[in-house]
């Protein structure tokens, strides 16, 4: 076999593993779910997945950073999209709610993937975090010298937009009504873009 085949296959091998264990994780959850299953459903020994993996943790992580992967590419597509500042905020904050919504109808435990307790799941929610932070942030800093917002510190702004959306995301995963939820949420951006003090 030349190293170009060997390198296929074992590349093969592994998205055929975390494909496995993705369906598994969002059937079973990632607690329940253990390294034997994965094995099982790739139709793989568990010495093979764990040439390819160290851990479960492992596979986690991949899987959630795959996710938040998904999660950035929508929201950078929205934010140097086209339309006014303040229209493309909007729509950068609806396509994470939907991506997040995506996630969520995928399977029972689907939100295991982006919400999990193990370190490693931790360190790519962070990195997303950071990721998605510093998008928002440029995309209000711009806004400001474009002369549309007026906005002093376009990171805080950030930071607290984001954990406005995060209440709705929370709210979402533990069964609140999702017309209430959007409804809410076209309040809230009316409120953060127009403000509450009557113009004079």
């Amino acid at each position: 076999m030349s190293p170009k085949t060997m390198s296929e296959s074992h590349s093969e091998r592994r998205h055929h593993i975390l494909r496995a264990a993705k369906r598994l994780f969002k059937h079973y959850g990632t607690g329940k779910t253990t390294v034997a299953d994965i094995a099982r459903a790739a139709g793989v020994g568990v010495g093979t997945v764990y040439l390819e993996f160290p851990s479960k943790d492992t596979i986690i992580a991949e899987l959630s950073v795959e996710s938040h992967c998904g999660m950035l590419e929508v929201m950078r597509q929205a934010a140097w999209g086209s339309g006014s500042f303040a229209e493309r905020l909007c729509a950068l904050l609806d396509h994470r709610l939907e991506r997040f919504l995506d996630i969520v109808r995928d399977g029972q435990h689907g939100l295991d993937l982006v919400r999990c307790e193990c370190e490693a799941a931790r360190q790519a929610w962070q990195r997303f975090r950071a990721a998605e932070e510093a998008l928002l942030t440029d995309l209000i800093a711009a806004a400001g010298q474009a002369g549309e917002f007026a906005v002093s510190d376009p990171g805080q702004v950030a930071r607290v937009l984001l954990r406005l959306h995060d209440s709705y995301a929370h709210a979402i995963a533990e069964g609140v009504d999702l017309e209430r939820v959007r409804a809410e949420i076209d309040c809230a951006h009316a409120v953060i873009l127009n403000g509450l003090l009557a113009r004079r």
